[in-house]
């Protein structure tokens, strides 16, 4: 602060560079913040008077004086509310787009930089610290010692883009950093960001999508959340609820990890936050009906209170008409009459039952349960003359049975959809196909795969000459195809269907349908378990971004992408940003989904295997048994995916050194099996493997553990010779006949072993992880028979 005495007398504010940073780097950045300033005049952004050298001949700026302190740290004192808060915000925005149109960037707005004071009872906000700003159309400075400063901010307030060092950054960099700023005005907390690595000049950091504003309050304590609540004048559940809906959305679409899905400019932005003030629909939320209904009534409350009892005599008429057409009984004379009332009753049921969808429920699936056995015994009842409708009603049914994962129910039903529908229709109709996609998924959600690729196939067969093969129909089979040959160990084909049905999709319903997203998930499921990471992320960022666009945050499926995505990061190692993206797909699950959905199970599954990578064990165990628990209630005791499961749980007892623990997860794993699948097949020879490995390693019963094991080598010996439990399982035999003094029977299948991974991942232990501790263990089994010699030659042989 300094005092200029002419050619007014004031207090001024004089910026003066260190002594030891005059070098030619900063002295550029100070031009540029000079030349910056003086292409502006905004009441809320602090304004140049002066500047000069000093005597040292060191630069400086005279600037305005701004007696203010941080625009968080302000509201807070002043105990600000969420409409002054964002009233203030809206001023600080509206400086940022003077400054865009001006051609001029800031780069580092933050609290600090953003200061408000009290003048005459009101609260101006002014826009300090240029000194990183960036010309949009041409240089600050004619001085090249800007041209290496690209990743420079505060890291906690910079873009995704702007900590990778892009130097091609636009005004939607600042538009994040706003985002950021308001976040933490809301919730008083920074978005869920890493902690990033290095100075503020030059940052290298792992990017962690953000949290909602509402999810991050949900997770303060009860003192915490009180004392942020207590500072803007509301409760915790009054701020909560302002922060649940709009400011959300609009947060959420300024802070977005990819510029083309933020607010265009700072205006745009101003407009939205507006809108949320005046109760009207914001852009950033899906324009559903009922959202921009609620809001109306709140802008129009008395006009629709009257209104209210004109709707609700209506209401009530169309609701009595609608009973008597599901209670009627048409003459077969009168077809025509009969027709149209069908179709009314169709249109009726069919919307009474897509209440039960989860996705369409938002969290009332008790009720939507019960509706919808209310419907199908109505159906039974009412429509037992008129099997078309019938099947119509039925396949609607079926479908929510199978989303709420009561898939015993579902396939009782979907199997007798398409046998009225061939029966009444014959057997090369769409609806035929429809009926057969649908038995399809629920095969394949029971893990029935050989059945399920039959009834798809079939689907696409009728599809394809019914519809033609590039048609929507036609790619939904191809989709549901790709993934059961990956299942079937057909991957070649099943990425190629994956392709062609996203190309028809795109083609035919566009690139942003959420269609396409649904291809694009399936698609980068495929290139996940092929170990093609990068390009899976890619794809599935795209497919999440269409879900949040065209149904919203709080929708199961794009809980669903969180998951995948987040599943693709843990095979990556990246798993903090993991762990996020899966714990809010389980409070976007909780909220809309049942409390015994297994998709719930599926998520804790996920997170245990999470902790279980990161050796935090007993974490680990506590998700896999809560998902058991989930898979128990909603799949029963013997379903496959609690064997899978099992397999977890029993490798992390493992690692705890609970021997017996891990016995019973394995037993229990291949009692599963055993009922529900083949003698031979391939899982019980993995359950049998693991289980021989844990009572000979772990609890030393070799006689018991051979027995297991020698089943185990028979089942793969009559499969894929070069398979790797053919050899894993031949492995575990020798090092259990190697505990047992048998050296020269653990031999001969040591030798099987190293034949089979030598053939399939070649002979160098450095490139070959596994052959490296085959060795080590079988060179192991040679000097305990004493054949040191032939112990270092079998090491030397593969050492290169």
């Amino acid at each position: 602060m300094a005092e200029q005495s002419k050619p007014v007398r004031r207090r001024v504010a004089v910026k003066i560079l260190k002594a030891g940073m005059d070098t030619r780097q900063f002295v550029a950045r100070f031009e540029a913040e000079r030349q910056a300033l003086a292409m502006m005049d905004h009441p809320n952004i602090a304004r140049i008077i002066d500047g000069g050298e000093s005597r040292q001949g060191r630069p400086f700026l005279v600037m305005e004086l701004v007696r203010g302190i941080p625009i968080t740290t302000f509201c807070d004192e002043e105990n600000f509310g969420t409409g002054q808060r964002l009233n203030l915000f809206i001023k600080v925005c509206r400086a940022v787009q003077h400054a865009h149109q001006k051609g001029i960037m800031h780069r580092d707005l933050k609290p600090s930089n953003l200061l408000v004071a009290e003048m005459e009872g009101e609260a101006i906000p002014k826009i300090i610290d240029f000194g990183i700003a960036k010309a949009l159309d041409e240089p600050l400075t004619t001085d090249g010692e800007l041209t290496g400063l690209r990743a420079i901010g505060t890291p906690d307030y910079m873009s995704p883009e702007a900590l990778a060092g892009d130097p091609d950054l636009d005004t939607r960099t600042d538009i994040y950093s706003l985002g950021v700023v308001l976040y933490e005005l809301l919730t008083g907390s920074k978005p869920n960001r890493p902690v990033s690595a290095g100075s503020s000049m030059r940052v290298s950091t792992t990017w962690v999508p953000a949290i909602r504003p509402s999810t991050r309050l949900a997770k303060l304590d009860s003192a915490e959340l009180t004392g942020i609540a207590k500072s803007r004048n509301l409760s915790s559940v009054e701020l909560k609820t302002r922060l649940g809906g709009d400011l959300d959305w609009i947060v959420m679409k300024a802070i977005a990890e990819e510029p083309g899905r933020r607010y265009s400019s700072a205006a745009e932005f101003v407009a939205d936050i507006a809108r949320h003030l005046a109760y009207e629909p914001v852009l950033a939320r899906p324009p559903s009906t009922g959202y921009r209904m609620g809001r109306f009534v709140r802008r129009n409350r008395l006009a629709v209170a009257a209104g209210t009892f004109v709707v609700l005599a209506l209401v009530l008429g169309i609701v009595g008409t609608t009973l008597g057409l599901l209670r009627a009984r048409v003459a077969e004379a009168d077809a025509r009459l009969e027709a149209q009332r069908s179709e009314q009753v169709s249109g009726f049921m069919t919307g009474l039952f897509a209440v039960s969808d989860p996705g369409e429920a938002r969290g009332n699936n008790i009720t939507a349960r019960e509706l919808l056995d209310r419907g199908a015994r109505q159906i039974e009842r009412e429509l037992g003359d008129q099997p078309l409708l019938k099947a119509h009603l039925m396949n609607t049914m079926g479908d929510v049975y199978n989303k709420l994962g009561l898939y015993d129910t579902a396939e009782q039903i979907a199997e007798q959809v398409l046998q009225l529908r061939t029966e009444t229709l014959g057997q090369d109709t769409p609806e035929v196909a429809e009926a057969a996609s649908a038995l399809g998924e629920v095969y394949r959600q029971q893990g029935l795969y050989a059945k399920a690729a039959e009834m798809h196939q079939q689907a696409l067969d009728i599809r394809t000459a019914s519809l033609g093969a590039r048609s929507v129909e036609a790619a939904e089979s191809l989709g549901h195809l790709a993934l059961i040959y990956w299942y079937l160990d057909r991957p070649e084909e099943a990425e190629a269907m994956a392709r062609r049905a996203l190309g028809v999709q795109e083609e035919i319903l566009g690139p942003e349908h959420r269609e396409t997203a649904n291809s694009l998930h399936q698609l980068a499921w495929i290139l996940s378990q092929e170990g093609r990471y990068e390009e899976a992320v890619d794809i599935l960022k795209r497919g999440i971004g269409i879900r949040e666009s065209a149904l919203g945050e709080d929708h199961h499926t794009v809980a669903g992408g969180y998951i995948e995505l987040a599943q693709v990061y843990t095979l990556m190692g990246k798993y903090d940003a993991a762990e996020s993206l899966l714990r809010q797909a389980l409070s976007i699950q909780h909220r809309v989904l049942d409390s015994s959905h297994p998709d719930i199970g599926f998520t804790l599954l996920a997170l245990g295997r999470q902790y279980r990578f990161q050796h935090q064990n007993e974490e680990a165990v506590d998700m896999f048994q809560r998902a058991m628990e989930q898979f128990e209630n909603s799949l029963g005791p013997n379903h496959y995916e609690i064997a899978n499961l099992l397999n977890d749980l029993g490798l992390t007892f493992a690692d705890m050194g609970q021997w017996d623990s891990a016995e019973s997860a394995y037993r229990r794993q291949l009692s599963i099996y055993e009922a529900t699948l083949p003698a031979e097949h391939e899982l019980i020879g993995q359950s049998l493997n693991n289980l021989g490995w844990v009572l000979s390693d772990g609890l030393q019963r070799y006689a018991e553990g051979e027995r297991i094991l020698r089943r185990a080598v028979a089942i793969f010996e009559a499969g894929d010779p070069d398979d790797y439990w053919n050899a894993l399982s031949r492995w575990s035999l020798a090092n259990n006949l190697r505990d047992q003094d048998l050296h020269a029977e653990a031999e001969s299948y040591f030798e099987q072993a190293l034949g089979i991974l030598k053939r399939t991942g070649g002979a160098n232990r450095v490139d070959n992880p596994d052959l490296d501790q085959l060795v080590v263990d079988y060179a192991k089994s040679l000097r305990a028979a004493g054949r040191e010699q032939d112990a270092l030659a079998l090491e030397l042989r593969f050492s290169a």
